[in-house]
């Protein structure tokens, strides 16, 4: 393995940089204890960027080492297990990479600090303050938790969207090819009859002899259209989208209280475990997805810097729904904010349930009349003509 490595000289007036290769990481403290320097930080160095590992994975893996630490084992000896039974390539890696800073004399979140793309900011933010309180196992099995229900949450909503999107895909496919493949057969049959089309048959005939045409260059300006719309997205374009997503009819109540929800459990797992509330709203605002829900839980922290409560500063912001707001009131005053928003957190999580079964129950029928419409629209316009072809054979 290569090490990157900051040293310093038996003065400690020199500061020494560069790269290390060594078996491990104490061979690595050894080979620089060699040349006269003491190593004050040594990070692996990796050929690739890694990853980004699964929620789930995460989950396995936490609840993994939650049990080993529990059993009495190790930490070292904890992590030298789960390596071995690793599957995905990048915790695999990682994990090697946490087994050697901890030998090496690191704490387990100053060694997770090296992997951002792999370990999650709140697991690195929790795994931190346990280690500081000796509740490492217990905050492991909160955190696997937390980590459980957003991976639920987020396959809820992902499961519910899916089955529009499928069918939408499937219209798409049969229109394109109807337009490439079936029509133009026809559109030589009449070409070679004679007879006057109607208006419908000679707008599905000159589409599909557009889109074959120009197919190309069609497919060319949506994948140019895509790149346009994402590079603008990721400007302060992008924040607009993000708030106007929570206002869609149907799915946009949807994405908001998912939002609320995962904020509720973000918050409460953070403020459960000791965490200040300033630094638990900050950390909530870097792990959300949406950058509109993000920038109003920046300015709730912001309130909360002021001196203000959190409660009062949420009232100010349509996007936290009153039911919310009177829960997170309730635990401000009562002192237990993170079972208030635990509580709030699980009955938007019940709501979303109904909703997302109200919603694949209203869609499947509807998605369905409309594939099976536009397919016995364009067969209509098909045969059609068939019925003006029939009457010119026979006057032969």
């Amino acid at each position: 393995m290569r090490f990157n490595y900051q040293a310093t000289d038996p003065s400690g007036k020199s500061l020494y940089q560069g790269v290390v290769e060594a078996a491990s990481f104490s061979e690595a403290r050894a080979l620089l204890r060699q040349r006269g320097l003491y190593p004050i930080k040594l990070v692996p160095l990796r050929s690739s960027p890694l990853r980004g590992v699964p929620l789930q994975e995460l989950v396995f893996f936490t609840r993994r080492l939650a049990l080993l630490l529990e059993s009495g084992l190790p930490l070292l000896a904890a992590l030298e297990t789960l390596h071995a039974q690793s599957r995905h390539p990048s915790l695999k890696e990682a994990l090697q990479g946490l087994r050697a800073q901890v030998e090496g004399g690191s704490s387990l979140a100053q060694a997770m600090e090296a992997y951002p793309q792999v370990f999650p900011l709140i697991m690195r933010k929790l795994v931190s303050v346990a280690e500081l309180g000796g509740a490492l196992e217990v905050v492991l099995r909160r955190l696997a938790g937390y980590l459980d229900r957003t991976h639920e949450l987020r396959e809820k909503v992902r499961t519910a969207l899916t089955y529009p999107a499928f069918v939408l895909a499937v219209l798409l496919v049969v229109v394109v090819v109807l337009l490439v493949v079936v029509i133009p057969v026809f559109a030589r049959l009449y070409q070679n009859s004679g007879i006057a089309l109607p208006w419908p048959t000679a707008f599905l005939i000159s589409s599909a002899f557009f889109v074959r045409q120009y197919g190309l260059f069609l497919l060319l300006a949506a994948v140019l259209g895509g790149l346009v719309f994402w590079r603008a997205y990721q400007g302060p374009w992008g924040m607009a989208v993000d708030q106007r997503l929570f206002r869609l009819p149907l799915v946009g109540p949807i994405l908001l209280k998912s939002a609320l929800a995962r904020f509720g459990h973000t918050l409460a797992t953070l403020y459960k475990s000791g965490i200040a509330l300033t630094q638990a709203l900050e950390a909530c605002a870097q792990v959300e997805g949406n950058r509109a829900f993000a920038e109003a839980i920046l300015q709730l922290r912001q309130a909360v810097e002021q001196g203000r409560f959190m409660s009062e500063a949420m009232r100010s912001n349509p996007l936290f729904l009153p039911l919310f707001v009177q829960m997170a009131q309730t635990g401000e005053s009562t002192g237990q904010m993170d079972r208030s928003l635990e509580q709030v957190a699980d009955f938007f999580e019940q709501e979303i349930d109904h909703s997302l079964k109200r919603l694949s129950s209203s869609l499947e029928p509807i998605l369905t009349l409309v594939l099976g419409g536009v397919v016995l629209l364009v067969a209509l316009a098909l045969y059609l003509p068939v019925f003006d072809l029939s009457r010119v054979i026979r006057a032969r």
